[in-house]
Formats: structure tokens, sequence, C-alpha cells
């Protein structure tokens, strides 16, 4: 199974989105692929969301557990998607918006 391993620049020094992981995941039709994004905030005792976006669309919005969060899904569209995590900020770190990462979903993501 290929991996995307496209990481992202940590903007301002607190939110850094890792990438996307492609993987298969079973439905009710068979097997499709998903992707499962992850995004990383410094220092890991931030508290707060990150919020993942494909361009201005927000796709989901994750809790922080030690400085991570991720969100899989299997619903994007065929094409090209600009993906981005966006930190909530807390009373003490300020929000911050990762640099975009482009994730491109193949018109074949059903496998079998």
């Amino acid at each position: 199974m290929p991996h995307d391993s496209k990481r992202l620049p940590d903007p301002a020094g607190v939110a850094q989105a890792r990438g996307a992981e492609p993987g298969p995941v079973r439905g009710r039709d068979g097997w499709a692929r998903f992707v499962t994004f992850t995004a990383e905030v410094y220092p890991y005792y931030a508290t707060g969301t990150v919020t993942f976006k494909d361009g201005t669309t927000p796709l989901s919005t994750q809790p922080l557990d030690d400085g991570i969060a991720s969100f899989s899904t299997n619903a994007l569209s065929p094409g090209s998607h600009s993906i981005t995590a966006v930190y909530s900020g807390d009373s003490v770190y300020a929000p911050s918006t990762s640099p975009a990462i482009t994730h491109t979903v193949s018109s074949s993501s059903c496998i079998g």
C-alpha cells in the first residue's frame, strides 16, 4: 500500500500538519481507500483543537492529545486537495495555521 509522507513546515513555531497516510478501510460496498491527516502542535502540552481544512472548507475538528490531532476520511472526491491544519490556540499559545500540503485522490479510490 503506498504512503503519502508529505510533511508541512512549522508555521510560527506552533502547528505543523505532518502529512497524509493512505490505507484501506472496509465499507458497505467493499474496500475503499482512506487517508489519515495528522497535525502536531508544539509544545506538546498546548491545549485546544485542530481543524483540518480542504481549502476553506472545514473537514473535521479534533482535540489535541499530547500535541497530536488526527482525522481519517474516505470522503474526499477525486482530484487535488489543499489541506491545512488550523490550531485554535489556548490561553497561552496563539492560533496558528500550517502551510498547505497537496493531497491527490485518484478516480480509482475503490479497491475491490
